[in-house]
């Protein structure tokens, strides 16, 4: 005797996506209240470390919180603008941009400066905060994909092309300070 097998016994993968979908995005908070503490006392003999961090963060888009981008985004402009870089430049900017209250005011941006010792980690969290956005960008892309691969009257080999640049998109954004194998 066989039984017939219906669409709602067939276990479905998407049920696990539908679980997962409805997670936050990853995410590393402290990696990126470290990293913007740590170029503001990255002046002096330490101010190479904002060159190296720009080189591993791309942009305000790297940070999942979006006062920390938007911190970021001013810092590296004053740092490409006067070669230098503290919390006073930075409150200050702020203040002019109007943007002070908005990040957290000028207790926020001093908490930041305060709570890391020394500037030399900064390239550590900065990929730290990197890494946490390739996932996020992973994550989103996986989202349109699956959206694509469900609601797509094109052919699945146009859809499937469609997946791969998404993904490698994603894997072509390797940073230039990501080791390369020789």
């Amino acid at each position: 005797m066989t039984t017939a097998r219906t669409h709602d016994a067939i276990p479905f993968p998407g049920d696990d996506a539908k679980r997962l979908l409805d997670r936050l995005p990853p995410d590393a908070p402290e990696a990126e209240a470290a990293l913007l503490g740590s170029l503001l006392v990255a002046g002096g003999e330490n101010i190479h470390v904002i060159g190296e961090v720009m080189q591993i963060i791309k942009g305000a888009e790297d940070f999942a919180i979006p006062r920390h981008g938007a911190l970021y985004e001013v810092l590296v402009q004053l740092y490409d603008q006067n070669q230098s870089l503290d919390s006073v430049q930075l409150i200050q900017e702020l203040r002019n941009r109007q943007l002070l209250e908005q990040v957290g005011g000028t207790d926020y941006v001093v908490s930041l400066a305060e709570q890391v010792p020394i500037a030399t980690n900064a390239p550590h969290y900065a990929k730290i905060v990197r890494d946490r956005s390739k996932i996020r960008q992973l994550i989103y892309a996986t989202g349109r994909i699956l959206e694509n691969a469900y609601n797509s009257s094109e052919s699945a080999d146009v859809v499937i092309d469609k997946a791969e640049k998404e993904i490698f998109e994603i894997a072509e954004q390797r940073s230039a300070s990501d080791p390369t194998a020789v």
